[in-house]
């Protein structure tokens, strides 16, 4: 229930749901794993990880909650924790594409350019002709991050030619500007997002967080729209 309340932007019913699951069942890995997301989408970062390191201690083999954990340790701007869990969730499922992504992402943000590029490479040959439409923009975004422009370049007119032939949210297309650096194309799409409760919090959640401190998401014009994700 609690993911329907979040596809359509009902937070508080979505978190009161998570809240009573978790009176029911406070040793469920899964809901404290989605407890962590939910907290993440509604900005609460320290809540998110907290949730997330308890779904990890209750079951360390538990895969999604180990990548839930590696995505609210990035979050928090723990780079190195973050790549552990990743690496970790590697390790629990070899070829893990997302996870080798993310890997990539983490790099770039540490300016480690060959480490990242050798990872989004790997991620991109173990996605093949399936790359989620959410993993375009955080691919042009690390390439970005990394200095390969042509790269970045090359994904957004991927992304273009999937919407020609599929939908393709306004989320998703803002996150590709952002890591384009074409911020008043990104502000356009991100307002037409929130405005249509685009329920793509993948990418949503990414731009309330900005975790890779870009400048331009903190001017006042992006502040005043991305305080509405998750509220």
């Amino acid at each position: 229930m609690a993911s329907v309340h979040q596809a359509h932007w009902r937070w508080g019913e979505a978190e009161q749901s998570l809240d009573e699951a978790f009176r029911l069942s406070p040793n469920n890995s899964n809901m404290l794993a989605q407890y962590s997301r939910n907290k993440r989408y509604r900005g609460d970062f320290s809540g998110s990880l907290a949730a997330a390191q308890e779904a990890q201690r209750l079951d360390p083999q538990n895969i999604g909650a180990m990548y839930q954990l590696g995505i609210a340790y990035l979050y928090v701007g723990d780079y190195v924790a973050a790549k552990n869990s990743f690496e970790i969730v590697s390790t629990l499922l070899p070829g893990s594409a997302h996870a080798h992504l993310q890997i990539g992402l983490v790099e770039a943000a540490r300016g480690n350019r060959s480490e990242a590029e050798t990872e989004l490479q790997l991620a991109e040959r173990i996605y093949g002709a399936e790359i989620p439409t959410a993993s375009y923009p955080q691919l042009a975004m690390a390439y970005t991050q990394i200095g390969r422009q042509e790269e970045a370049n090359r994904f957004s007119q991927a992304l273009q030619v999937r919407a020609e032939n599929s939908q393709v949210g306004p989320a998703v297309r803002s996150l590709m500007n952002i890591a384009l650096e074409d911020y008043d194309q990104a502000l356009e799409w991100l307002e037409i997002a929130v405005n249509d409760y685009d329920p793509d919090m993948l990418s949503l959640g990414a731009i309330k967080a900005n975790p890779f401190g870009i400048p331009a998401l903190e001017e006042p014009r992006f502040q005043l729209v991305r305080d509405q994700i998750g509220n």
